[in-house]
């Protein structure tokens, strides 16, 4: 947009300030009083950039550069800048031969500069965990205000973290039951903890047991744990007509999983043919506690992005032969349009016709198309005003086969001794071309990895020997400090205990 300003410079002599404004926010240049004004009041928080002035040279004794940077020193910076030229040019001293006809001596160019400024910060997210170390997010936005396209974007991070929540989630949980009750042992379902069995009592009397083995084969390796609380499944004897008391100690383990990756630029350098982007990710889904493992891999990766095929465009002149090949894909029609002219490459009527359809059926879903641009081609005769088709003016893509995005982890196909999870990917735009390729996804559909590698608490086979052992393979049971009876021995044996009997 050209805005000019009249004045007059000697009363003899026309002159006219052009100024050249770039953003369609700014208001136009005017002159109040003989004062010329360059204003960017459209919004207050834009400043005045002056690009160039120019001075009809041949003219005047002074050259661009020199004037352009006095007026840089009145206005840039400012919202609103006013000044006589009349004065301006007589403080450069500039002598100009001019008449009464001659006019645009200088030309100034300017736009209205708005750099982006932060938005407030957003306030601090929920904590990710409830114990044992978190992250809390806050956000802002380059909007105070959005720089426009002349200006700078916000300096700094958009994103801000701070660490919450970090008292020690591992102190144990300590439960108590009576005897025939029904204990319900948990650890968290958000963060797919697994108990520990850290210590039991199971009392009546005098009658002491404390061996893990019953309660720990129930329940180490699980999130939720509920069993009644009986002889056997404690795999004690000491219970006796619903009047045992059971304290059971047990520990959360939250092992940490990683965040999904993030983006740490704001957008993709392409818009289609793929480039590589830096992600990061953070072992915070969950966070670990101090007795769980930390994650495993690294948290920074490049990822590809916007990798959907650009199109392919050109021009085709009339009886021309032409073969298009995709190397990793198929053909996939855009537009094509066969237009009428003079001849090849000359300008031509406006009368062009839409022939995509057709070229559709010639190329569509093929490796590779042979065709000649001619009338026959697209189903039609074309003239209009004695003039012929005589280009065909087309856009494609090469569309190829690529994964979509993995699924969840499976559940793990054990609670414990190391069981595995997989997840899956389906193959997008996988085709049998119809002319005799197909086009599939390089990699595997199917991805596993190892879960639950804490050990189970079993014997080999989970049952007991075939022959009870004799004396000198067991051992003196001390846990039961009966009083009455001196020679106790246990069989650590797997699983609960279903019958026993006295061995003289």
């Amino acid at each position: 947009m050209l805005d000019c300003v009249f004045f007059n410079l000697v009363l003899t002599s026309l002159f006219i300030l052009c100024a050249a404004v770039a953003d369609s926010d700014t208001r136009v240049t005017y002159a109040v009083n003989g004062t010329d004004i360059l204003n960017c009041t459209s919004d207050k928080q834009s400043k005045i950039y002056i690009d160039s002035v120019d001075f009809n040279s041949s003219l005047c004794n002074i050259t661009d550069t020199a004037v352009t940077r006095h007026f840089r020193n009145i206005c840039n910076g400012k919202t609103v800048c006013g000044f006589s030229t009349m004065n301006e040019i007589r403080d450069l001293n500039i002598s100009c031969s001019i008449n009464g006809t001659d006019s645009n001596l200088p030309d100034v160019n300017y736009h209205c500069v708005r750099n982006g400024m932060w938005s407030n910060w957003s306030d601090y997210s929920i904590c990710s965990v409830t114990c044992g170390g978190g992250i809390q997010t806050r956000s802002r936005m380059c909007s105070n205000p959005a720089p426009n396209e002349n200006g700078q974007n916000c300096s700094g991070n958009n994103v801000d973290e701070r660490n919450c929540n970090t008292l020690n989630c591992s102190n144990p949980f300590t439960k108590h039951y009576m005897e025939e009750e029904t204990a319900y042992l948990t650890c968290s379902i958000e963060f797919n903890e697994i108990m520990k069995i850290a210590t039991i009592k199971y009392e009546k009397g005098t009658c002491s047991h404390n061996d893990l083995y019953g309660i720990k084969n129930l329940c180490n390796g699980r999130t939720e744990c509920a069993f009644n609380v009986t002889n056997s499944n404690v795999g004690s004897s000491c219970g006796a007509n619903g009047t045992a008391f059971l304290e059971v100690i047990y520990n959360c383990i939250r092992n940490g999983g990683w965040s999904d990756w993030k983006n740490t630029t704001t957008s993709c350098p392409v818009n289609c043919g793929g480039a590589l982007q830096n992600v990061t990710r953070s072992c915070t889904n969950p966070t670990p506690n101090e007795l769980g493992a930390s994650c495993t891999g690294t948290s920074f990766d490049e990822q590809i992005c916007n990798d959907n095929a650009c199109p392919l465009r050109g021009t085709v002149c009339k009886d021309n032969g032409i073969v298009w090949t995709c190397q990793n894909g198929y053909i996939e029609m855009i537009r094509a349009r066969w237009k009428a002219s003079n001849g090849c490459g000359e300008p031509g009527s406006n009368s062009n016709f839409d022939v995509v359809r057709e070229m559709k059926e010639i190329c569509n879903e093929r490796k590779s198309c042979t065709f000649t641009a001619k009338d026959s081609t697209f189903k039609l005769s074309c003239r209009q005003q004695f003039k012929t088709c005589s280009e065909l003016e087309y856009e494609y893509i090469c569309k190829q086969a690529k994964w979509n995005t993995w699924t969840e982890w499976s559940s793990c196909s054990k609670s414990c001794g190391t069981g595995e999870q997989v997840r899956t990917r389906n193959c997008l735009n996988q085709l049998n071309t119809t002319d005799g390729f197909f086009i599939d996804c390089e990699g595997s559909s199917e991805d596993s990895r190892v879960c639950n590698t804490i050990q189970c608490p079993y014997c080999n086979g989970n049952t007991l020997p075939n022959q009870m052992p004799n004396n000198r393979q067991l051992k003196k049971d001390v846990s039961t400090n009966s009083g009455m009876m001196t020679d106790v021995y246990k069989i650590e044996c797997c699983g609960t205990i279903n019958a026993f009997q006295f061995i003289p």
